[in-house]
Formats: C-alpha cells, sequence, structure tokens
C-alpha cells in the first residue's frame, strides 16, 4: 500500500495532509483493486474478440488447414516480417508438432 500513500501526502514535505487516514488510503487500494478487475475482464474480453477476427479472417483469405498458419506465404513479407516471421513460425511448428504437454495443441496433419 505503499504507493498509494502519496496521494495524502504534501510532496515538498512528505507529510500526511489534514484529515488523512489510514481508512481513505486502504478506501483508494481496494478500488484500484476492483478497478483493475474490471479492466482486466474488459481487455480479456476484447483480446478473445481480436483474436476470432484475426483466425476468421486468415481462414477467410487462406483456409482452414492448420498447415496454413505454417506457411510463410501467408504472412505480410514487408522488412520487419521478414525478420521476425521465421522465429514465430519455428515457435508455431513447435508447439503444433514437438510440445507435447500440451495436448490440445497438437498439429495433426490432414488426411490423417
Amino acid at each position: 500500500m505503499n504507493g498509494y500513500q502519496s496521494f495524502f501526502r504534501d510532496p515538498s514535505t512528505r507529510v500526511y495532509r489534514d484529515g488523512a487516514t489510514f481508512e481513505d488510503i486502504l478506501a483508494l487500494y481496494e478500488f484500484d483493486v476492483e478497478l483493475r478487475e474490471i479492466m482486466l475482464d474488459a481487455l480479456l474480453k476484447v483480446e478473445a474478440k481480436i483474436r476470432s477476427a484475426l483466425a476468421y479472417k486468415f481462414c477467410a483469405a487462406y483456409g482452414e488447414s492448420q498447415s496454413k498458419y505454417l506457411d510463410a506465404r501467408c504472412y505480410a513479407t514487408s522488412k520487419g516480417a521478414k525478420r521476425v516471421l521465421p522465429k514465430l513460425l519455428n515457435m508455431l511448428e513447435y508447439i503444433a508438432n514437438k510440445d507435447t504437454s500440451h495436448e490440445y495443441l497438437a498439429y495433426y496433419p490432414q488426411g490423417k
């Protein structure tokens, strides 16, 4: 709760302002915790919507085959993308094919 004390102190003297109480500091802390929970919940919902929209657009453009996610031709060819794309695709391939700690992510090629 140390970070919340500064709102109740005079910045030049670092002395608590008249009327400031521990309950005020605690109330500010509890408000901050509640606000963070509300924001996190909202951000997680937005993230899920963005992920879904990106996956939908990707599949609309390149098909539903999981192998397309590992195909470099399905991604931008800008200078920045060319630099980071191999690392990203290697990570995706590792997760899809080698990382057995998450069986639900295992990649199964078409036809099997």
